[in-house]
């Protein structure tokens, strides 16, 4: 991927995104044209958390028909660290994130890190941070598609569909489940308060 060599040509590489992803950061390119790069990368990561939550939160009440306020809850009440968010994954979709895409969020990440807490860094590292992380918004959510889920940098209305899910009850057992699978070394400990469990 070509760094971009200046912002006109950060604000092209969002032009030619999905529309889906334009309308999931509807203000970067106001924060280009007006602030320095480090607002706009503070807001696109920002988002950028959101959708990863959005994406283990629908796959458990669309793909595992999970009811919606635990669900939330459990995902909401969760530290979601990198790692953590790549085996709640696997747990909730029985699938990997595919290396190369998930490389684009890694790269984009160790810039994001040196921006957010005060380490080196230049313009061009913050263009290249950015255009990853619209390529990796693309490319996520082909993948979270296929995968049986909806795609989570984009408009959620209406994601589950038709359908009963199962009870409070059996929401609380599947997600002691799905946390266990995830951090088998910590089972139980990340949903702990969302569910219930001392």
């Amino acid at each position: 991927m070509e760094t971009p060599q200046n912002y006109k040509q950060v604000i092209e590489r969002f032009k030619e995104s999905p529309e889906e992803v334009r309308g999931y950061f509807p203000a970067l390119v106001p924060l280009i044209q007006g602030f320095g790069w480090d607002v706009s990368i503070g807001y696109v990561f920002s988002r950028i958390e959101q959708a990863k939550r959005m994406t283990i939160y629908c796959g458990l009440v669309k793909l595992w028909e999970a009811e919606k306020e635990r669900s939330w809850g459990f995902v909401a009440g969760d530290y979601l660290s990198r790692k953590r968010f790549l085996a709640l994954f696997k747990a909730v979709f029985d699938l990997e994130v595919p290396k190369e895409v998930i490389q684009k969020l890694k790269d984009s990440e160790a810039i994001r890190d040196r921006v957010m807490h005060g380490g080196s860094w230049k313009e061009s590292d913050a263009r290249k941070a950015l255009a990853l992380s619209l390529d990796f918004a693309a490319d996520f959510n082909d993948f979270v598609e296929k995968a049986g889920g909806p795609r989570p940098f984009g408009d959620l209305r209406g994601f589950k569909g038709a359908g009963k899910p199962i009870s409070a009850r059996m929401t609380e057992i599947l997600l002691l489940g799905i946390s266990k699978k995830a951090s088998p070394k910590e089972a139980g400990s990340a949903g702990g308060q969302v569910l219930g469990v001392e």
